[in-house]
């Protein structure tokens, strides 16, 4: 599924935003950080994170897996983990991670 259609179906307008506590607690953040306007300046970065954590939280029902994958160190981040690439502000590439996540984790679905 492209990028453009999991956003329409995980954060369409009947889909409630996602509360900066939770974005915190999933990204292993102080919730006092997502306060911060310096670190959620760009309203893109906003949009960008809301829709990662949406795609995430379908590819990896299990919150467990969900936070080992955004804390492994990925070899697109340069061996850095999602987590410390999103706080570096490289929501795309994570955003494209996320989505190639969300992929796998459906075909692996449909090969069972």
């Amino acid at each position: 599924m492209e990028r453009h259609e999991l956003e329409q179906w995980l954060c369409g307008p009947d889909v409630a935003p996602y509360s900066p506590a939770f974005v915190a607690t999933a990204l292993g953040l102080s919730s006092n950080l997502l306060a911060d306007t310096t670190f959620s300046r760009a309203a893109s970065r906003v949009v960008s994170l809301r829709f990662t954590l949406a795609v995430l939280r379908d590819a990896f029902p299990d919150d467990a897996d969900l936070t080992e994958w955004l804390e492994a160190p990925h070899n697109e981040l340069d061996g850095f983990s999602p987590t410390d690439a999103l706080r570096g502000g490289q929501c795309a590439i994570v955003e494209t991670l996320a989505v190639q996540a969300w992929n796998d984790a459906l075909c692996l679905s449909e090969a069972v």
